[in-house]
């Protein structure tokens, strides 16, 4: 039996000034600062990631759910591989020796640097008006329609290939077309020549991009929750939905009787949204930064935002929009435990009556009281100097103490973020991109926004506001290079070559090669740097690939990000040819759950 929401009960015409009033507290949020958020989905073992705003450029384990924003970048050792889910299903897989740059994550741009290794992005409907971009030292890419597309540096070349879809590749001011089943290769920076071939044969690292995009397209979740919810692929298997009648889907995890949410994970802060949850649970995306949870008499359940923006049949209304934690602060600076003398703070998950009130909120007061704050064991309580810098370890609280804890609204109050709270994971030693690597210049057509300020120069204005730090917007950033206009550090406008000003060139066929296409040209881009209007979408149906691994087993720690057999299919495309001369792994070593992970298990 679910425990009941008291907000939710006794209303009438009250229910319509709920709806109203989150609607207005959610709108106020999410229009504050417009910043997509990814996901590291898949860590293979030694994969690292870099935060573009970190001083010290120190690079960190690639764990699972670790949130990256713009400037941040991710390589990804030999041996290994990882995934990033860039939103609106848009995914981006990373083979061995791979090393990227989100340069722009924007609500209708999504624009990622490659530098070295292979990318493999799966890109589903693209909403009017957006834009995905793929940036390289040889060119930018521009995807035209939703389908799978293939990219890899090798040498002084590069192949950008279209499994499905279409995409065009804009160099020196000159647009070249690649078509479904087409590989473009242009070799050289400053005199690039081209090449059309047909599509390669597809190698262990494609046909593991397609399980991991069936295991995507699979995913149980979007039958009940609002598909722009990132990571519901993640719940199959670690829990099982349920039908309520006041909340209507529910999302149960097979956990132990005393686990609660928001204790498995620790605290990091990211801007513009400052503290943000990063749980250990391998499915810990979704349940933590959308939605709600309720208690019921056998354990915890979330609540998804439902599909269709609508009010759920107790009244409440969650929109799917991300939050860095969905949870209310309590404690503070004149708050502490007996016996320890020091700050705590204490917090506890929203219940679906309660509207997510971020830092950027002005003008709403927190409640007299936390609806879940009633539920035995529901508050996690940590000091305030280990909220700042490692993984949660809770303090008992009794409920006297807890009744003492003045109520703090949607974020915590006398912490201050150090350089121990930019990361979840540890700091990587080996594993590190070159910096020789980063040192090219990508070709990129829209402009990319300026490097984020250093989180040293950052902390000051963080601590005399009590508010993440945000940059105002930037002329131009998102758009077209407006020809002739300076480029930011490590980036050269696709409208023009290097300094020596060469024409593209179509170049002879390598050998035991057969071009395609050779009566086609490279066609000058127009004023406003759109290619042509795109052709019908074609879906690609693969055959004979590998069935999407089965969700293991609860009680194995870590397991949706463990390491995959070689399939025979693999075997064969193995045996048939690789895009390069050494071999690419069978396989990806899992990311280690941090000291603190615990398995999940069916009560």
């Amino acid at each position: 039996m679910i425990r009941r929401d008291p907000a939710h009960f006794g209303r009438t015409l009250a229910i319509a000034t709920v709806v109203l009033l989150a609607i207005v507290a959610f709108g106020e949020v999410t229009q504050a600062q417009e910043v997509r958020v990814a996901r590291a989905s898949f860590c293979g073992g030694e994969a690292s990631y870099q935060r573009g705003d970190d001083p010290y450029g120190s690079w960190y384990a690639l764990g699972p759910n670790t949130p990256l924003v713009a400037g941040d970048a991710v390589f990804v050792p030999a041996g290994e591989r990882a995934e990033l889910d860039l939103g609106m299903g848009t995914v981006a897989h990373l083979d061995e020796k791979s090393h990227i740059e989100l340069l722009n994550l924007a609500p209708d741009v999504v624009q990622i640097g490659l530098w070295s290794g292979a990318l493999d992005l799966r890109v589903r409907p693209i909403p009017k008006g957006a834009a995905v971009e793929v940036d390289t030292p040889y060119g930018a890419t521009t995807v035209l329609q939703p389908g799978t597309y293939r990219f890899w540096l090798s040498g002084d070349s590069a192949d950008f290939a279209a499994a499905a879809g279409r995409l065009s590749v804009t160099v020196g001011g000159e647009d070249l077309e690649v078509g479904e089943g087409d590989d473009l290769e242009i070799t050289g920076t400053s005199s690039p020549a081209f090449a059309y071939y047909d599509l390669p044969v597809v190698v262990r690292f494609d046909l593991w991009s397609d399980e991991r995009d069936q295991r995507y397209d699979r995913a149980e979740g979007p039958r009940f929750a609002n598909p722009a919810v990132m990571g519901l692929e993640d719940l199959d298997g670690a829990g099982e939905w349920q039908e309520d009648e006041d909340y209507g889907a529910l999302w149960v995890p097979y956990v132990e009787p005393d686990w609660v949410p928001y204790r498995n994970g620790r605290w990091i802060w990211q801007d513009p949204y400052g503290w943000t949850w990063v749980s250990y649970e391998p499915w810990g995306w979704a349940p933590y930064h959308y939605g709600r949870w309720v208690y019921a008499d056998s354990g915890w359940a979330w609540v998804p935002p439902p599909p269709g923006v609508r009010p759920s049949r107790a009244g409440s209304i969650i929109l799917p929009a991300y939050a860095p934690a969905l949870v209310g602060f309590l404690g503070g600076p004149d708050w502490s435990l007996t016996g320890t003398g020091q700050q705590a703070v204490g917090w506890v998950p929203l219940a679906p009556s309660e509207p997510y009130v971020g830092p950027w909120a002005s003008g709403s007061a927190p409640p007299s009281a936390w609806v879940n704050a009633s539920v035995k064991g529901a508050v996690s309580v940590v000091l305030a100097e280990d909220f700042a810098a490692r993984p949660v370890k809770v303090l008992a609280a009794d409920s006297a103490e807890l009744k003492k804890a003045p109520v703090l609204g949607g974020q915590p109050r006398g912490i201050s973020p150090t350089k121990a709270s930019l990361t979840a994971y540890p700091m990587r030693t080996t594993g590190r991109a070159a910096p020789e690597e980063s040192a090219k210049v990508l070709v990129a057509r829209l402009l990319p926004p300026g490097r984020p300020a250093s989180f040293d120069r950052k902390l000051k204005d963080i601590k005399d506001s009590g508010r993440p730090f945000a940059t105002a917007p930037e002329p131009g950033v998102g758009k077209p290079f407006a020809r002739g206009s300076a480029a930011p550090a490590g980036i050269r406008s696709a409208w023009t070559l290097d300094a020596k000003g060469e024409t593209l060139k179509r170049k002879e066929a390598a050998p035991g090669k057969t071009q395609r296409h050779t009566d086609l040209a490279p066609r000058p881009v127009d004023s406003a740097g759109a290619p042509g209007q795109p052709k019908p979408v074609l879906d690609r149906s693969p055959e004979g690939l590998p069935a999407a691994r089965p969700a293991a087993p609860p009680s194995e720690p870590g397991s949706a990000h463990a390491a995959k057999p070689e399939t025979p299919a693999e075997k064969t495309a193995a045996a048939a040819g690789t895009r390069a001369a050494e071999a690419k792994p069978a396989d990806a070593k899992g990311q280690e759950p941090a000291p603190t992970l615990t398995p999940n298990k069916k009560d």
